[in-house]
Formats: structure tokens, C-alpha cells, sequence
């Protein structure tokens, strides 16, 4: 009731004040009335034509487009740019190289990954990037992570990005989004 009373009183000053164009109020407060009538009136037709069930019915026979194919991955990327001279690109792959024979040769790859990646902020966690989704990333990286088996490091690769080195943590999985997540998509 206190702050009720303070913006009544606070509104009133400002308005014997006059400072502020009374018309450009006026206009924006039909534009503010027009809006929300119409998000009522929709909200209100809504509430009467979509039930739950028929969320829940549209969910279950479209549930192909709330699904999303995910892997466990991490990796060693080792940047280049497109302004580099060949001798340069040849010198990150030979860098990759190294990289992946460590790895090939039996080293932890979170110890060669805080060593050679450049990707500092997965680096600091062993190269691990998570969950990705299929085509979130690069293609090719995308390709090559989802073709990969859990546990597989691949050989360096490049993209766009740089070099990389992927390890499959956890194999592609489906994952379907619960109804929750997207019922107000519906």
C-alpha cells in the first residue's frame, strides 16, 4: 500500500510539472491498451480452443521434430586463420601431428589437450565440450564426431577453425526434449 501510495504521489508531481508532452503519453497509452486487449483476447481464445491434451497430442505425433541427435566430445584444436601463408598452416598441422602421435603413443589426452590446444576455454577442462548437437558445429567436425566411437580419437582434421583432434567421450545418442520445454512452443 506504502509503494501504491508513493507512485500515485510521484505520478501526480511529475504530471503538475508539466515537463513531459501529454499527447505523446496519451498515444502511447492507446498503443499500451491496444496490445494488451489483443494478447488478452488472444490468451483468452487459446485458454478455450488449445487444451492440454491437444499439446499433448500434437507432441506425440510430431515427436520426430523434438528429437536431436547429441554426443559427448571433446577436443584439441590448434587455430589457424585464413590470412596464414601455407608454411604456417603446414607448420599447425605438423602441430596437430605431434599432438595426435602423444596421444597415439599412450598419453592422457587432458594433459596433451592443457599443452597444445588453443581452444582455452575447453582446454581447461581437459578439452571436454560437452553435449553438442548434430550440425551445431562445423560439418565436417560434425560429421566426423558423430562417425566416431566412443573412447576413438580421430586423426587431425581441419575446418574453418583450425585443426582438431576429436575424442568421443559418450556415442551419439537421440535425445527428445521434454514436453515441458517446448509446450509454450506449441
Amino acid at each position: 500500500l506504502n509503494d501504491f501510495n508513493k507512485r500515485v504521489s510521484l505520478a501526480a508531481a511529475i504530471e503538475k510539472q508539466k515537463l513531459l508532452d501529454n499527447q505523446l503519453i496519451k498515444a502511447e497509452l492507446e498503443e499500451f491498451r491496444k496490445e494488451m486487449l489483443i494478447s488478452r483476447y488472444f490468451e483468452s481464445f487459446l485458454k478455450e480452443k488449445v487444451s492440454d491434451q491437444a499439446v499433448q497430442n500434437y507432441y506425440n505425433t510430431h515427436a520426430a521434430d523434438f528429437e536431436e541427435r547429441k554426443a559427448h566430445v571433446a577436443h584439441i584444436l590448434i587455430r589457424t586463420t585464413p590470412q596464414m601463408s601455407d608454411e604456417e598452416r603446414k607448420a599447425k598441422q605438423t602441430t596437430a601431428q605431434e599432438a595426435y602421435s602423444k596421444l597415439r603413443a599412450g598419453g592422457d589426452f587432458a594433459k596433451i589437450t592443457e599443452e597444445y590446444s588453443e581452444d582455452k576455454v575447453s582446454s581447461k577442462k581437459a578439452g571436454d565440450l560437452g553435449w553438442i548437437k548434430e550440425g551445431a558445429i562445423d560439418k565436417r567436425f560434425s560429421k566426423i564426431a558423430f562417425e566416431t566411437k566412443a573412447g576413438e580419437i580421430t586423426e587431425p582434421f581441419e575446418t574453418t577453425f583450425g585443426f582438431h583432434i576429436v575424442k568421443v567421450i559418450d556415442e551419439p545418442k537421440t535425445v527428445k526434449q521434454p514436453l515441458k520445454a517446448v509446450a509454450g512452443n506449441i
